[in-house]
């Protein structure tokens, strides 16, 4: 069995972070003969709704490794969240860089996405991409929301690239594991994601060979950013794009 893996943004979809109508018939073709699924750093209901016509089959992983899921049930097969202290120290971190701050989480049962004070224009847009797309997800912090009420899987920041370098560098744990990278969708910025040390796109892919009993050397993976890269050394056959 040959299984092919690829990454989203910047790879599979087009610079609006789209997939037009052609091409989501050409994938549904290759479905039916091959054995494709996705990786990305987007979450599950982002993903549902781009695909809405595509007729996805394996499992795929979301959220940067955070989370495996059965696409076709919607079953989360895997679950990677980051202790509550390591989210404590970030944020206090960041505050004292005067750096806005976005918490992904499971907040009373529903995925979040809550931001703080926006300082920075690189942000600003960020957030304002997702208003326009009335992302449910999104949620303004406010003094009455407490963290020991989420399930936190990732923290992202989007500001210049010296800033979100001296975070890292503040906030580096054996616990967790850092992506430094362009922000694609945002001229001139930077994003910064954490997540926990077992939310990775590598490690995913070993379970899922696992599950489909399959051996590495099976893979081809196609993928563009720094949070590919341990991915597509790992595989039998490896694709960066240009």
């Amino acid at each position: 069995m040959k299984l092919y893996v690829t990454d989203l943004d910047g790879t599979l979809l087009d610079i609006n972070a789209e997939i037009s109508p052609e091409s989501a018939e050409q994938l549904n073709r290759l479905l039916l003969e091959k054995n494709i699924t996705f990786f990305t750093a987007r979450s599950m209901s982002v993903v549902k709704k781009i695909f809405n016509e595509v007729k996805w089959k394996l499992p795929c992983v979301v959220n940067n490794g955070a989370f495996i899921v059965d696409y076709s049930t919607g079953n989360y097969i895997s679950e990677q969240y980051i202790d509550e202290e390591n989210v404590k120290e970030i944020i206090d971190k960041a505050k004292e860089m005067n750096i806005s701050y976005i918490v992904l989480c499971m907040y009373q049962g529903i995925e979040k996405m809550i931001y703080s004070d926006i300082n920075n224009e690189g942000i600003r847009t960020f957030i304002g991409q997702r208003e326009k797309l009335n992302d449910k997800r999104l949620l303004k912090w406010d003094n009455s929301l407490k963290l020991s009420e989420m399930k936190i899987f990732s923290l992202q920041f989007v500001d210049s690239f010296s800033n979100l370098s001296e975070l890292r560098d503040r906030i580096r744990d054996d616990c967790l594991v850092t992506y430094l990278d362009r922000e694609i969708y945002v001229d001139g910025y930077y994003y910064l994601n954490v997540n926990n040390k077992n939310a990775t796109k590598e490690q995913a892919l070993q379970k899922i060979i696992e599950l489909l009993h399959i051996s590495l050397n099976d893979v081809t993976a196609f993928g563009d950013q720094i949070n590919d890269l341990e991915m597509l050394k790992m595989c039998g056959r490896g694709v960066a794009v240009s």
